[in-house]
């Protein structure tokens, strides 16, 4: 959109607000929001300007005068908000989303500010981390397997061990092992 057609927009929106009514006025409000959307960006200054300040105020109370005096002094505000824009607009120029950036719905993001290049080394550098974490974790699993493989075995499984000559003899084999420790533990018990 070319600037001077929003800046005759703005001025066509004010002119709008001359003799409008309260429920026309709320039609007016929502197509002037998305007109601004457009030419300043919803996060603009101006944007949150109408936004808080274009509502009629809560007159519910007020006498017929003074709902009307409040009426009229509302949309003067608002058409002198509107003239205030379209200066600030003959200025600025129309608002340009840069396209290298990432928009994410929360306001005061990191990524925000972040190119699209930047967010994806970062997301690639986390993934060669982890599988470089990943790497070293199997190989110290597998060094201490090897290392447990590679010891000595318990005593229980030793061939020349009492424990395994007793457990055989035990079984009821008449091995000279068994006689041995036999006859030895008679030995000691007398």
């Amino acid at each position: 959109m070319e600037l001077n057609d929003a800046i005759a927009i703005l001025e066509t929106q004010s002119t709008k607000l001359t003799n409008i009514n309260h429920s026309d006025y709320l039609a007016w409000l929502s197509q002037t929001k998305s007109y601004y959307t457009e030419f300043f960006g919803k996060d603009s200054e101006e944007y949150l300007h109408l936004k808080n300040n274009g509502h009629f105020p809560n007159c519910e109370y007020c006498d017929d005068a003074e709902k009307f005096k409040s009426k009229t002094n509302h949309l003067k505000v608002v058409q002198n908000m509107l003239s205030a824009h379209a200066e600030t607009l003959k200025i600025k120029g129309i608002y340009k989303p840069d396209k290298n950036t990432v928009y994410v719905n929360l306001k005061d993001n990191i990524f925000s500010d972040q190119s699209n290049k930047v967010i994806l080394s970062g997301i690639v550098a986390i993934f060669l981390a982890g599988a470089g974490l990943t790497q070293w974790i199997h190989s110290m699993i597998d060094k201490n397997n090897q290392n447990i493989v590679n010891s000595s075995p318990p005593a229980f499984l030793n061939k020349d061990s009492n424990i395994k000559a007793n457990t055989q003899g035990d079984t009821g084999r008449n091995d000279k092992k068994y006689k041995d420790t036999v006859s030895d533990r008679s030995v000691i018990k007398k």
